[in-house]
């Protein structure tokens, strides 16, 4: 019999300090830098869990450059300020640059349930990084941000918005939500469902086909 001993928790350590590590993501950039984003709800510091503010476990964003060799953090670089509200506590990380902007979009702190999708940016990864903006619906059309695909084509780059729709009464029939991100005429992101689109992965152009 062949026993498997599983580790529920993930502590990234940097400065004799470990992080309690949620939902989190990984981002190697042009530079050759990696960083790694993660939610967090604690330190560990000394075998015991650390309190974030007032005594209270408040999940939050962190964002660490990695070893040189992608396999451990190295140190923090940005840490988000804390909310003091639930459901603006930040996770489900998704991190992309839009030209020469750094964009993080994120969710709020609901379990399975849906919600209010918003975005970041910083002219690099140790910010500083601009207020949550919404992007979408309040529920993001009932899904969580998992990752930006960005499309890069010989016409244009489109920046694919995919995330989970999770089934909480029956999560193994959970599905993908798939959108392109667009821009609005003062360089605001947007978010818009469309129940079916094309895309021309050679030029990167998408449209509407219903």
């Amino acid at each position: 019999m062949v026993t498997i001993t599983l580790n529920l928790f993930f502590f990234p350590t940097a400065d004799r300090v470990a992080h309690y590590a949620g939902d989190n993501a990984l981002y190697a950039d042009e530079n050759g830098k990696g960083y790694y984003v993660l939610s967090s709800i604690g330190e560990l510091k000394d075998g015991e869990m650390g309190a974030l503010t007032e005594g209270q476990i408040m999940r939050r964003l962190k964002i660490f450059e990695m070893t040189p060799d992608f396999r451990n953090i190295q140190k923090l670089v940005y840490d988000f300020p804390v909310e003091t509200v639930h459901k603006e506590q930040r996770e489900a990380p998704g991190i992309v640059k839009m030209g020469d902007t750094y964009v993080l979009f994120s969710s709020g702190t609901m379990a399975w349930r849906p919600n209010q999708q918003k975005y970041s940016t910083a002219p690099a990864m140790t910010g500083p990084w601009s207020p949550w903006k919404n992007i979408g619906d309040e529920t993001a059309y009932g899904s969580q941000t998992a990752f930006i695909i960005p499309v890069v084509g010989n016409q244009q780059t489109t920046y694919i918005y995919a995330a989970d729709r999770h089934e909480a009464d029956n999560l193994i029939d959970s599905r993908y939500v798939w959108l392109p991100i667009q821009k609005d005429k003062n360089g605001e992101l947007r978010l818009q469902w469309i129940d079916q689109w094309t895309m021309d992965t050679e030029t990167g152009e998408w449209l509407i086909t219903r």
